[in-house]
């Protein structure tokens, strides 16, 4: 360095962020700018020392995803209904004063939610908490925002296990607007933005569910958003910056003894370090991260089997073969069994299990066939 020392530049007068058109119900944002870190204060037991950010978006506003995609996701009375559900909460979210929904809903409007969800051919599930929509649209008295935000996410959650990516999105977010400056809703739909390939609007979700988290303390939900960041630069290809995101997720799950948390932070650089070329610290992650684990958890053999991968890449074929032993009994999609079952044979051939090698291509001939005749 020159020796030189740099002054600082005289600090701006601070000015209001400008506020979207339909977030008025949002908290009141801090007019003093953000730092990246902000300074650490012991939080009040009543709540945080700084306010919340406003969530990047507003019920009102738009954007590339559309609750449109419910319709496409879910088509005939189910999707129709789930449209309209969501835009029920939507609707309440904007302006969630004690008896405004009342003035919200056309009379009649809770008999109609019925009579389409008898037609509707929802799953149990998810009928019985449309049910309870329709009840609070009735009676808004007998559901309090909190309750509403678990029918939420309900919804959510069975919308993604049947893989209605966009129906799972669309109730996460509405969970989060009814719970303004919460850092865990915000991080799960940042994380369902990212499986669904929006990696701005993912971005700028999770980013807000940071500042949330360190204002709550929520050192959970600040972890898991930091891997979730981590795994958005990774499909983007900015590998360094990814490196960069799951280390932080791991020192926060560290410093906090998040071991669920740092296990999953482990597993994403484990596979970050692979793609940069980093295959003795990869490794080394990789072997931190099935410790991590345990023997029964249910992420261990997809770990497993990257491990395996990296095995088979270094020419250590009979370690990789045992590390791959009786895995694909752990994976039910036919696609993803042939491709274990191709990786155990690889393992196999190079290690010289003549046997192992036979049995292992044999299922992938026969897997390979059904799924062609299915076709």
């Amino acid at each position: 360095m020159s020796g030189h020392i740099v002054q600082p530049a005289a600090a701006s007068e601070p000015r209001a962020p400008p506020q979207r058109r339909g977030a008025h119900y949002l908290p009141r944002v801090d007019a003093s700018p953000l730092r990246p870190h902000p300074a650490r204060k012991s939080p009040s037991r009543h709540g945080t020392r700084h306010e919340p950010l406003p969530p990047p978006r507003s019920p009102r506003e738009g954007g590339r995803l559309d609750r449109a995609d419910l319709l496409a996701e879910l088509p005939g009375d189910a999707g129709l209904l789930l449209w309209r559900v969501v835009r029920a909460v939507a609707l309440w979210a904007e302006d969630p004063r004690p008896g405004a929904s009342g003035t919200l809903f056309a009379p009649g409007a809770a008999a109609r939610l019925r009579a389409h969800l008898q037609r509707s051919g929802l799953e149990p599930q998810a009928q019985a908490a449309v049910a309870e929509i329709a009840a609070w649209m009735d009676d808004p008295s007998g559901l309090s925002a909190d309750q509403l935000v678990r029918v939420c996410r309900v919804l959510s959650a069975w919308a993604e296990e049947r893989g209605s990516l966009a129906t799972a999105f669309e109730f996460a977010q509405a969970a989060a607007w009814l719970e303004p400056g919460a850092a865990m809703p915000a991080y799960l739909v940042g994380r369902l933005a990212r499986r669904m390939g929006e990696y701005a609007l993912a971005e700028s979700w999770l980013r807000y569910a940071l500042h949330a988290a360190r204002g709550q303390r929520n050192w959970r939900a600040y972890t898991l958003a930091w891997t979730s960041i981590g795994n958005v630069f990774w499909v983007k290809g900015n590998l360094e910056r990814a490196r960069v995101c799951q280390l932080r997720a791991l020192r926060s799950a560290r410093r906090h003894s998040l071991r669920q948390s740092e296990a999953e932070a482990l597993h994403a650089l484990f596979v970050v370090l692979v793609a940069l070329g980093c295959h003795d610290e990869a490794e080394q992650r990789g072997r931190e991260a099935m410790r991590a684990y345990g023997p029964e958890h249910p992420k261990l053999p997809r770990l497993r089997n990257d491990l395996s991968h990296l095995l088979v890449l270094r020419g250590r074929f009979a370690e990789a073969l045992e590390t791959a032993d009786d895995l694909p009994r752990h994976f039910r999609n036919p696609a993803e069994r042939i491709a274990v079952l191709g990786l155990t044979a690889l393992a196999a051939g190079g290690a010289g299990d003549r046997a192992r090698f036979a049995l292992a291509a044999a299922e992938v001939e026969a897997l390979a066939g059904a799924e062609a005749s299915a076709e």
